[in-house]
């Protein structure tokens, strides 16, 4: 995920589409007025690549840089280019007015965040949201 605000969607969609196309890259991407879900496949210094482009056009808030993994596959993992203006998270009315997906906390330690969990459940004010 980056989290970002993207002035307008749609917009993205084409562009992000078209870098994808002439850098021969397969991908999966939602885009959101709150940021992007992205998955790409294909070589690795295009991957790399890419992972600067999203950097350098939607900034994110944070002080860190743009956070990214690559994984050696065997074969390209999709057929083709999907870009789509989609929601980020698919959450209820009531969730998404109490939620700043641009808030993203603090990083944990395991022990942490089971920690949390844990006195959240008991009634400790908090909000635990599974947004795998």
């Amino acid at each position: 995920y980056v989290l970002c605000h993207v002035v307008d969607p749609s917009v993205e969609v084409r562009v992000q589409k078209q870098w994808c196309q002439e850098h021969g890259l397969v991908a999966r991407i939602w885009i959101a007025k709150d940021g992007l879900n992205v998955q790409v496949s294909g070589k690795q210094a295009h991957c790399e690549a890419y992972a600067v482009f999203v950097a350098k056009r939607l900034p994110t808030q944070r002080l860190q840089p743009l956070l990214f993994r690559l994984d050696p596959v065997p074969e390209l993992l999709f057929s083709d280019v999907r870009v789509k203006n989609k929601e980020l998270v698919t959450l209820g009315q009531e969730q998404k007015d109490c939620l700043d997906l641009s808030d993203r906390g603090e990083d944990l330690e395991p022990w942490e965040w089971a920690e949390r969990f844990e006195s959240v459940a008991a009634g400790a004010p908090g909000r635990i949201v599974d947004v795998r």
